[in-house]
């Protein structure tokens, strides 16, 4: 996977080099589940929404700034104000939604499980800050513990949303699709005015 070494914190780079991961994660679902594929790119689209949202709050793509200001400032959806915080909150929870509906009917678990863990990386990184931390620093096995904890928790969470929405209607996964679209633009407009 394309994205694995910026989201580990392994090589610097920008949510542009992530980005590039996760089109060849959809293209290769779009591929693999041709019925899929416009609802399987409108969830990459509200999943890519959410996660810039994320990125702007801090003014920034660059993976190692992100990093280095959730460092200091500590994680994006716990920084004042409160106002910001809470839309940081909402824009990951419609990010973990639409991963969970691009992520759709479960197939072959070693795909599946790839992309809810780079999705899921990709959400703790944005949101939480963390990149994997080098082991002796100070504070670094508590940061580790989280960073793994948070990354299960957004994946797994992702996974129950798509084995749930997927013995659902068509309908009614485009219409929870739509709903996790205006908490993402909400959330943006939100922060947008704060920031």
């Amino acid at each position: 996977m394309l994205a694995l070494p910026f989201l580990l914190g392994l090589l610097p780079g920008s949510l542009a080099a992530v980005a590039i991961g996760l089109l060849a994660l959809a293209a290769g679902r779009m591929v693999a589940v041709p019925a899929e594929r416009l609802f399987t790119a409108a969830a990459v689209i509200v999943f890519a929404a959410a996660t810039a949202v994320g990125a702007a709050r801090w003014g920034s793509f660059d993976l190692d700034f992100l990093r280095g200001a959730q460092a200091v400032l500590g994680p994006t959806v716990a920084v004042a104000p409160a106002e910001a915080a809470g839309a940081a909150v909402a824009a990951a929870a419609a990010g973990t939604v639409a991963l969970g509906l691009w992520l759709g009917r479960p197939h072959p678990l070693e795909l599946w499980g790839l992309e809810a863990i780079a999705g899921a990386l990709i959400l703790v990184t944005v949101f939480a800050g963390a990149a994997l931390p080098g082991l002796g620093a100070p504070g670094s096995f508590p940061r580790l513990v989280l960073w793994v904890a948070g990354s299960a928790a957004i994946a797994a969470a992702a996974g129950a949303v798509a084995t749930w929405a997927y013995v659902r209607t068509s309908k009614f996964r485009w219409r929870l699709l739509a709903a996790a679209g205006i908490v993402t633009t909400a959330a943006g407009t939100v922060l947008a005015s704060v920031v």
